[in-house]
């Protein structure tokens, strides 16, 4: 766990074991999933702020052969408003994935099952999370700039940030020291660590220490990448009124926002964490927090938001609304 305060250095503590016998630390790498998303919207409307594309433009401008390409446009796909299902819910890819989590997936396989499984609602009309949403937005940023998403993530966000722990990874390795993860979701209570993340194509090949995910997360929070109109779009209501989406508890553009908090949340091999920002503070400090947590073969499901809400209630936060 670590929280930071303004621009004092962070506070990071770690308990528990990573490996039996291996105590975890505070300078341990692991995934960090769904903030890689955040990532992606981020270095999307920077391209806006640069006017090098509009939120607007549809999808086939570069893959006019994807389903309804002419009706989706980027800001849905970062908004998932596209009405592309999600594949991991398919049968037939979650059978795959149990029987080999070693397997190298491919941007083309993943959405191919997405095509297959036909559209929630027409282009623009509903909310529905769904990784293909951002599989496509990584290839659409890389058809825009010609350069690759790693490139791009690294001129982008890692070296304006000064950042030496966050990684963009295709492979399954991960730097030392090494916070292990675990997970029953085949059967078995089973060391996940190092099953390949290419299941989640470019919404998962994130890897970081504590301390470099939350300067990610304070620079996501904050807009310290945009313009100020450009913040203004990463966090706008465009999805309120869909699904759970209410007006003070909505999913913007690739990022939770509960009023005041702005946040990302993963759960990923084992690992469940959430990463979270806060504005104002004390004295007029922003705050930033950050949970990772592995699981233990008694837990059903991950506990870090419920780490996060602990730790508000010790700095006299009131506790957010679910």
């Amino acid at each position: 766990m670590g929280i930071q305060a303004g621009d004092n250095p962070p506070v990071i503590v770690a308990a528990g074991e990573s490996l039996p016998g291996a105590p975890a630390s505070a300078d341990m790498h692991f995934r960090i999933g769904a903030l890689s998303i955040t990532t992606l919207t981020t270095i999307l409307l920077q391209l806006v702020d640069e006017g090098v594309v509009s939120l607007d433009t549809p999808l086939a401008t570069w893959f006019p052969d994807y389903p309804h390409a002419d009706a989706i446009n980027v800001g849905m796909l970062a908004a998932s408003r596209s009405g592309y299902r999600d594949y991991v819910r398919d049968d037939g890819f979650i059978e795959a994935f149990c029987d080999d989590v070693f397997r190298i997936w491919t941007p083309h396989e993943l959405t191919a099952i997405t095509f297959s499984m036909g559209m929630a609602f027409d282009p623009g009309e509903g909310f529905q999370y769904s990784h293909a949403n951002f599989i496509i937005l990584g290839q659409v940023l890389e058809a825009i700039t010609g350069d690759s998403l790693r490139s791009l993530v690294q001129l982008r966000v890692v070296s304006p940030l000064g950042l030496s722990a966050l990684h963009y990874r295709e492979d399954a390795a991960l730097s030392a020291p090494v916070l292990h993860a675990y997970t029953d979701e085949r059967g078995a209570f089973e060391n996940a660590t190092y099953w390949s993340p290419s299941w989640t194509s470019h919404t998962g090949f994130f890897t970081s220490d504590m301390a470099d995910m939350l300067a990610l997360m304070r620079a996501l929070g904050s807009g310290a990448l945009l313009s100020e109109s450009g913040f203004e779009a990463l966090t706008a209501p465009i999805s309120v009124g869909d699904s759970f989406n209410r007006p003070d508890f909505y999913y913007a553009y690739g990022v939770l926002v509960n009023h005041p908090w702005i946040s990302q949340s993963f759960s990923f091999g084992g690992y469940d964490g959430i990463a979270t920002y806060l504005p104002g503070y004390l004295a007029g400090q922003d705050l930033t927090i950050g949970v990772v947590t592995t699981l233990g073969p008694d837990l059903e499901n991950g506990h870090a938001k419920d780490i996060l809400e602990d730790v508000k209630s010790l700095l006299g936060i009131p506790p957010a609304d679910p």
